[in-house]
């Protein structure tokens, strides 16, 4: 449990991690399956669109992707939406938050894990380490 302290993680959740220094945000996806089209709109706090991002033809499974949020000027947590199809089909999609856990803690038996941007989660809820 306690070496996952200072761990990356991706749980569900559509909110972009934001690099100060590199001006990149980063977030994640799940497809439930194959995708001829996938499309990531970038949202501010007002659920206003102020980026999007084409990342074309994907499988399914998980995507790690980064938007160049350097001309972003709006204060509050940058958001995303994915919308992802094959053909005329909607795929299924999960947006995947990017956090890192700074505590872990036993409740109920189960390893609660503390996250760096706020908030905690299980860890039967993180959907990869990175």
């Amino acid at each position: 449990g306690t070496a996952l302290v200072g761990r990356k993680v991706l749980v569900e959740g559509n909110q972009l991690a934001l690099d100060n220094e590199s001006k990149q945000a980063y977030g994640a996806l799940d497809l439930a399956g194959s995708a001829t089209s996938v499309k990531v709109q970038v949202l501010d706090a007002s659920n206003k669109e102020v980026g999007t991002l084409e990342l074309g033809a994907l499988p399914a499974g998980q995507h790690n992707f980064s938007w160049n949020a350097s001309g972003y000027k709006g204060e509050g947590a940058l958001r995303f939406k994915v919308l992802a199809t094959n053909g005329e089909t909607a795929v299924g999609s999960t947006a995947l938050n990017l956090d890192q856990v700074s505590a872990v803690s036993l409740s109920n038996g189960a390893l609660q894990l503390e996250l760096a941007r706020g908030g905690s989660t299980t860890q039967s809820a993180v959907k990869a380490i990175l």
